[in-house]
């Protein structure tokens, strides 16, 4: 792993830090919000938050601390081969193994899958690109979701928590990431994320199934190409995404 991270600037040490909280194989693959996902906050963002985030970008670097969890047994190695949809312990063990005893037809994807488990557990942009730090993998995810959160909390006035719990839930927050890093970066616009999160707070934005709240998104990016939604107030883009919302046909 070592002979293969471009780690120039970024100290092993330096990036985990005092970091020492011990994992579960299956809290490692799926944090859950709270107590995990506010360690790893609390460990990586609020002192460089804002001022360094392309550094919580980087493949690279989250490829270090990964690596100096492992050498620090925060993590076992064989963890990297478990699945989000695992649900018993020691399955990346269990998935090296079967990868590795595998015959038949079903024998080379069976070890694709676990090679390609691995990478996104060490934040390798091989799988998907860069956008894995957001989508795929656990400790990016985290902390992106959260320091989202953050952000949004400070121009909206609201509690970070009840956006973390509401608003930028787990499966908004995989809906969002992933239009975010594919071709609709207009969403990073404060006042657009910040009506984003007003409006999937109100009565019509609560347990919106997720390919509505995508194909709601898709809509305000065709009107991103002739308007200036990003200097609209964030109450404003509140309306549009509920006429959005009301537009779009049922199912």
């Amino acid at each position: 792993m070592n002979d293969h991270l471009p780690t120039d600037n970024i100290d092993g040490d330096g990036a985990l830090g005092n970091f020492d909280h011990q994992f579960t194989e299956l809290e490692f693959v799926e944090p859950p919000l709270d107590p995990t996902q506010k360690y790893i906050w609390e460990a990586f963002g609020p002192a460089e938050a804002g001022g360094n985030e392309e550094l919580y970008a980087d493949c690279c670097f989250w490829g270090v601390v990964v690596r100096e969890m492992v050498e620090r047994g925060l993590v076992d190695a064989s963890w990297l081969a478990a699945g989000a949809s695992d649900t018993h312990d020691d399955a990346g063990r269990d998935n090296i193994e079967n990868a590795l005893s595998a015959e038949g037809e079903d024998a080379a994807k069976t070890m694709d899958d676990c090679v390609r488990r691995v990478l996104r557990s060490m934040c390798n942009p091989r799988p998907r690109g860069a956008r894995i730090v957001f989508n795929d993998f656990p400790l990016g995810k985290s902390w992106w979701r959260w320091r989202w959160a953050e952000r949004m909390a400070g121009l909206l006035n609201i509690e970070r928590e009840d956006i973390l719990e509401q608003a930028l839930g787990s499966s908004n927050y995989a809906i969002i990431a992933a239009k975010m890093h594919s071709g609709r970066s207009y969403l990073s616009a404060d006042n657009v994320f910040g009506g984003l999160i007003l409006f999937l707070r109100g009565p019509q934005g609560m347990q919106l199934p997720g390919k509505r709240l995508g194909k709601i998104i898709d809509e305000l990016a065709a009107q991103s190409a002739w308007q200036a939604i990003e200097l609209r107030a964030p109450t404003e883009n509140q309306d549009e995404f509920e006429r959005l919302h009301r537009g779009l046909p049922d199912g």
